[in-house]
């Protein structure tokens, strides 16, 4: 086995590690899930016993997977949220205040104190604004500590992972401290080196431009304008704002080239300029896609320097090895991620175009056009977009990052010595920056400039990437066409019968209904789906002042499921919590009509009036089609009563036989009006959030729900009842709550059978049924491989 293949196997022995402790994969059920893979690999060490040393070396890599995924994942902060405590710590980061925000924030290495207990976190700090706090600074003090926010439902972007997979461990919000000005000789370097970056590029650059150069030469896009922030992001050349590979390239290559013409010597200035960049880094706090680019750069110019040969794809490989060993979580940032696609991109593409002859121009159209292809399904899995003009934007964009960070490195340390030289450097980087914000603007101001999509599955991703991977083989080995052509044809075989089956002839006979009752905190808010249809029962959540989580949830929620248009939004009655995030969603989606059982024309005055308004009532029925009907079952016409949640509309869904009632928050009076007309139903949609006021005994010993779904969330109303709880469990009913167990979701097969599933209980079986796939692809595609390597014959 040779050193690359050994680096390789290692890796994703190493990887398969961390994923499997962080989705808590090694069970009894997953194991027999894949023994028979297990049986294929001992049977082979067992027959060829000259591999067992580098299995268990590549066994000792899942091993340290598992166990240093076990460590990093410890909440240290456990039982100490919404404490006060007494800390003392170390500034380590500034972070530039939001606009509108009374909090300064920043990144702080803390020792915290609890009872008797230490405790040695990473925080991200929050004081009252108008504190001149630097990094270095010693800060001691007494503060709360807060969790960050979970994800609530299935696809969302999950801050307290975002911040673990970080390092950070919490929040703290302190109002009584105490600070050491006296820095360290460390952090004095680190904060001179950002001052003067600052400073000189305040003194040369008026905003944007000058933010714009900030952002990039800091790695910290709180200086960017938030519009040109969104802007490039969104025309997909988001990577140009952040330290990445590329910016480290330009300026080891800058440097290389600036000392080159001073003749020294080619060695001593591939050492100088490597130098230069890990010491950059070091300044700038070690952005991922800056340590990556550098451990790459730094085993290929240790391989010139010792005369070794170079290989891209080993020094990706010793890359992620590294770095996953210093962080294993890092695996799931989605920076470590979409730096990675992109090299690896890269890579294929300098092996892929040596076979060819082309011109300049269309080889750097083809650089481009390769790094969208492996981004793209790790971008539209996070951010649901796609930029029609990508390709172009990268084009016009990259090209004058790249000449403006050349000569940044030169303008800066000329700054030093030279005012009147330095000056007329920056009139050109002005220049060439506002040449980009200009552009960056008029593109986004086309018409389908940025298309929404839905997040993609991971077996379509894996998919997607293999598909890539076997059109580019066959680009660089047109001769492979012809031999091994069963394998080849089997392997091809396989991921088509497995796209049918699992992807596509699902879609196409889609008629199956999918009930999701979405976590929006203290409100209510479900998305039904049938065919092309989509509708949605409510659409509110949280109110707190100006903060309303329907408003921050709904729309992301949506678009990451492909919803364009909703045919319509039931509104149960006209509470906040109820109906706060329709105007959001509008912004984003078409909303073809809103449906209620009254009218409120104050509050149906805040909506769109091109979206169309419908009145329902007792004894309507919607026909859906022969086998999907909903049945309204309150209020009846011309009702209006004083108590607005008496007013809510209460729906009866039927598919197949399978019974689901929205009750909106209809109180006991109402329940009692309505019992008489109802019978048991399969799931019941909690009234009221699960309040005292509802939920009878009456009302429930009609029904006889086999299940009940509560949305609620953090709250001072005493939701869920205790009462309630526990009339609940005397008719035998699962409870499930969306504060506990996140987004709850129900689909009802069409042969009316039906599952329940929500977000706590269930990621690990998305995980089990991706990598499985994974495995089976993965062990296709090196069976062809070895074939091709070891026999070398036609087939």
């Amino acid at each position: 086995m040779s050193m690359k293949n050994l680096t390789l196997y290692a890796t994703l022995s190493l990887v398969l590690g961390i994923v499997s402790s962080r989705y808590n994969l090694i069970k009894i059920e997953v194991i027999f899930s894949i023994l028979p893979l297990i049986s294929v690999i001992v049977y082979c060490l067992i027959k060829n016993k000259k591999y067992l040393m580098y299995a268990a070396l590549i066994g000792s890599f899942f091993i340290l997977g598992v166990v240093s995924t076990n460590y990093f994942s410890v909440d240290k902060l456990l039982g100490t949220y919404g404490d006060d405590v007494e800390y003392k710590g170390i500034v380590t980061r500034i972070h530039m205040p939001k606009e509108g925000s009374d909090y300064d924030s920043f990144s702080a290495d803390c020792t915290i104190n609890k009872g008797r207990r230490d405790i040695d976190v990473s925080v991200l700090m929050y004081i009252i604004k108008g504190s001149d706090i630097k990094p270095g600074m010693e800060i001691v003090g007494s503060g709360e500590i807060l969790e960050p926010s979970k994800a609530g439902n299935f696809l969302e972007f999950d801050y307290k992972n975002y911040l673990t997979n970080r390092g950070v461990n919490g929040t703290l919000i302190s109002n009584d401290y105490v600070v050491d000005d006296d820095i360290g000789f460390t952090y004095r370097l680190k904060n001179g080196f950002r001052g003067y970056i600052i400073k000189t590029i305040d003194n040369h650059l008026e905003e944007p431009e000058g933010g714009l150069l900030k952002g990039i030469l800091l790695g910290d896009t709180d200086f960017i304008d938030e519009e040109l922030l969104k802007n490039i992001r969104g025309l997909g050349a988001a990577h140009v704002l952040a330290v990445s590979g590329l910016h480290i390239g330009i300026i080891i290559a800058s440097i290389g080239f600036l000392l080159s013409l001073l003749r020294m010597y080619r060695r001593h200035a591939l050492v100088i300029s490597l130098c230069t960049g890990w010491i950059y880094a070091f300044f700038i706090g070690f952005p991922l896609s800056v340590l990556r680019a550098l451990i790459m750069m730094t085993f290929i110019i240790l391989g010139f320097l010792l005369h070794r040969k170079y290989d891209m794809m080993n020094s990706i490989m010793n890359a992620i090895c590294l770095m996953l060993i210093i962080r294993p979580l890092w695996l799931f940032d989605t920076g470590f991620q979409m730096s990675f696609a992109a090299v690896v991109g890269i890579c294929l593409f300098n092996r892929t175009v040596k076979f060819y002859e082309m011109s300049k121009t269309l080889k750097y159209l083809l650089f481009i056009v390769f790094v969208q292809i492996f981004v793209f399904p790790v971008s539209l899995y996070y951010f649901n977009h796609i930029s029609i003009l990508g390709i172009v934007a990268n084009l016009l964009i990259v090209p004058v990052v790249s000449a403006t960070l050349f000569l940044i490195v030169v303008v800066l340390p000329l700054n030093l010595v030279s005012g009147f030289a330095s000056t007329a450097l920056f009139f050109i980087i002005g220049a060439a920056l506002k040449a980009v914000v200009f552009t960056a603007e008029m593109l986004m101001k086309l018409r389908y400039a940025v298309l929404n999509f839905r997040s993609p599955g991971l077996d379509e991703i894996i998919i997607y990437y293999l598909l890539v991977i076997c059109i580019l083989y066959f680009l660089s080995y047109p001769e492979e066409r012809y031999r091994f052509k069963f394998l080849y044809s089997t392997a091809v075989l396989m991921m088509i019968i497995y796209v049918s089956v699992f992807l596509v002839v699902p879609e196409m006979g889609n008629n199956n209904l999918r009930v999701s009752i979405i976590n929006v905190g203290q409100g209510s808010a479900s998305l039904l789906q049938y065919g092309k249809k989509c509708f949605m029962v409510d659409a509110g959540g949280t109110v707190m002042g100006d903060y309303e989580t329907a408003d921050r949830t709904l729309p992301d929620y949506l678009v990451k499921r492909g919803v364009r248009v909703l045919d319509t939004i039931f509104v149960t009655h006209y509470h906040a919590d109820h109906y706060s995030g329709i105007d959001k969603i509008d912004e984003s989606i078409k909303i073809k009509s809103i449906i209620s059982g009254h009218r409120d024309e104050y509050i149906l005055s805040e909506f769109n009036n091109k979206i169309d308004f419908l009145e329902i009532n007792k004894g309507d029925r919607i026909n859906i089609d022969k086998d999907f009907t909903i049945d309204v079952i309150w209020p009846p016409d011309d009702f209006e009563s004083d108590n607005e949640n008496n007013n809510s509309l209460v729906l009866f869904v039927d598919y197949k036989g399978t019974t689901i009632l929205f009750t909106g928050d209809i109180e006991k009076e109402v329940e009692d009006e309505i019992s008489n007309s109802l019978n048991k139903i399969d799931i019941l949609i909690v009234p009221h959030h699960g309040s005292g006021t509802s939920s009878s005994e009456n009302f429930l010993l009609k029904t006889m729900p086999d299940y009940g779904i509560m949305s609620y969330g953090e709250n001072s109303y005493g939701i869920p009842a205790k009462g309630v709880i526990e009339r609940y469990d005397d008719i035998h009913t699962k409870l499930y709550e969306t504060y506990i167990d996140g987004e709850v979701v129900i689909d009802v097969d069409n042969k009316g059978g039906y599952s329940i599933k929500c977000l706590n209980e269930s990621v690990e079986s998305g995980v089990v049924s991706s990598l499985t796939a994974s495995f089976l692809l993965v062990a296709t595609a090196y069976l062809i491989w070895k074939r091709r390597i070891e026999k070398g014959e036609s087939l």
